[in-house]
């Protein structure tokens, strides 16, 4: 396995959804791509991870950045372990510090929600951005 898709995020709480749209929105399964909807409990999904035994983890997430609805990032490692943003069972930090040593490469697409209040549709920025994060994580892939 070459590379591993997480897609994180809870999907009755509006935007923070994205991280599964995304794995959601991949028409082929390449069979060196693995796909994963890790929902809000992404640490159930260390040992998949770790057993696929890949060069590259692309994460996607929705994060607070203070930033425009829709904006999409590349977000440094170092700098989620002082994210306080979450909707998820566990800090996101502890799910990529299991791979640090592991992989050749940890990368993270941060997404800014519009919304993550539980309930609410997805917006219009959410929507338009999915199909963006696609291309970058098919350029990441192909890198």
């Amino acid at each position: 396995m070459k590379t591993v898709v997480c897609g994180i995020g809870n999907r009755l709480r509006g935007d923070d959804a994205f991280g599964p749209l995304v794995i959601d929105a991949f028409e082929s399964r390449d069979k060196d791509v693995l796909l994963l909807d890790c929902g809000s409990a992404p640490e159930n999904f260390i040992g998949k991870v770790m057993h696929a035994a890949p060069e590259k983890i692309i994460i996607v997430d929705a994060f607070d950045m203070k930033q425009k609805p829709g904006t999409i990032c590349r977000i440094d490692l170092d700098k989620i372990q002082n994210t306080s943003y979450s909707t998820h069972n566990a800090p996101l930090s502890m799910f990529v510090k299991a791979f640090k040593d592991s992989c050749a490469e940890v990368i993270i697409l941060g997404f800014q929600p519009k919304t993550i209040e539980f309930g609410k549709e997805i917006s219009h920025e959410t929507r338009s951005a999915i199909e963006d994060v696609k291309a970058m994580i098919k350029k990441i892939i192909q890198s």
